[in-house]
């Protein structure tokens, strides 16, 4: 998918704090509502979201200091595919420079963390991350007629 120009994406910006997780859910899931996404795919772009966003109110931003968070939304021209645009404006950070986790490893074995990452990789068609100034975009991609 393009980058789109961005008076074509519907946008929300809210403070960077689990209390913002159900706004954000309910603007994209309102997004989605009228072009025919199916179930599955609804539910890896629900998930999807909630990894990216509980990570970036965790970690983004140090403690005290008080962040945001910005999404959007695009809907492809057939209406078959979303593109999602995370941004912050917390400290820099490439989520997805980790390697795989090793997911064949006891539990004893693990390395903590990585495994939302993980997730959105499995959920997402597309999951690329960049640094523009000081802000971090992740972009994602789905598709809407995902019968898995």
């Amino acid at each position: 998918m393009t980058k789109p120009a961005d008076s074509t994406m519907a946008r929300l910006k809210l403070p960077a704090a689990l209390e913002s997780l159900d706004p954000f859910q309910d603007f994209v899931r309102n997004q989605t509502r009228d072009c025919g996404c199916s179930t599955a795919a609804q539910f890896k772009i629900q998930l999807a979201l909630e990894e990216a966003l509980v990570n970036i109110a965790h970690y983004a931003y140090p403690p005290g200091v008080e962040g945001w968070i910005e999404l959007a939304c695009r809907l492809d021209k057939d209406g078959r595919r979303l593109g999602v645009e995370i941004r912050d404006g917390g400290r820099a950070f490439n989520p997805f420079e980790r390697g795989q986790p090793d997911t064949n490893a006891s539990l004893e074995q693990r390395q903590i963390g990585g495994l939302g990452i993980f997730l959105i990789r499995k959920m997402a068609e597309k999951a690329d991350y960049r640094r523009e100034g000081e802000t971090n975009v992740i972009t994602l991609e789905f598709r809407l007629d995902d019968a898995s």
